[in-house]
């Protein structure tokens, strides 16, 4: 069970398991904080929604497509016209309510595509035929963006990035590095601004478990070290 502290609690107790692992191994100062910044960009990439993958390319086929429902009251009821366009209602059209209407409209399409609306800030939905375009319309573009925004800038720490789909990696993910002989640090900055409010705990989590990763890595030889010591 990973225990919830937030970004700066997390990052505090990462930076004294790691400069306790240099007190007491001798190791070099930014070869351990590079690698526990890896560890914890890794780790805040699978903890950032949708999914649990750690990559884009990852992602479940149902993150990478936008979802086919059932037309209702609440998604609206669409329509096609015998000239091939498509329309909606509010409500479902009858002969009672809509008799000159009907003799105009090809059939009722039972499914929608459901899409997020960024001008609207809400969901909004089109009608589902099945043609090519609407196929094409219902790939997400930029799938796995908020994940690529933590390890897309991981090859600054000479580490491996892939599986970013579409998403330009350079530019969803900023890093600075510090490297001196007495202080070393890097911070990573999500340029995906809505990754704090789709999954505002991921920074946490994945500092934590870096923390923890790196504790089970060095703990037989900080034991050694520490029975040597005292």
């Amino acid at each position: 069970m990973i225990q919830v502290l937030n970004a700066n609690d997390a990052a505090l107790r990462l930076d004294s398991i790691m400069k306790r692992i240099v007190m007491l191994s001798g190791r070099n100062l930014f070869g351990v904080v590079r690698q526990g910044a890896i560890f914890a960009i890794q780790s805040s990439s699978k903890a950032t929604k949708p999914g649990s993958s750690g990559t884009a390319d990852g992602l479940a086929k149902k993150y990478k497509q936008r979802p086919i429902l059932t037309s209702s009251a609440r998604h609206g009821f669409f329509y096609e016209m015998n000239d091939g366009k498509t329309f909606k209602s509010e409500s479902q059209i009858t002969l009672m309510t809509g008799a000159r209407i009907l003799r105009q409209v090809k059939r009722h399409i039972s499914k929608v595509i459901q899409w997020w609306n960024k001008k609207e800030n809400g969901w909004d939905y089109v009608a589902y035929t099945g043609t090519p375009e609407n196929e094409k319309f219902r790939k997400i573009p930029h799938y796995g963006a908020a994940k690529v925004g933590w390890y897309g800038s991981l090859g600054k720490l000479g580490a491996s990035v892939s599986g970013t789909g579409e998403n330009n990696a350079g530019r969803m993910s900023r890093m600075s590095i510090l490297k001196t002989p007495l202080e070393s640090g890097v911070k990573v900055t999500n340029m995906i601004d809505y990754t704090m409010k789709t999954s505002p705990q991921s920074a946490s989590v994945g500092i934590v478990k870096a923390g923890n990763r790196m504790s089970k890595i060095y703990e037989a030889e900080l034991r050694k070290f520490t029975k040597w010591i005292y």
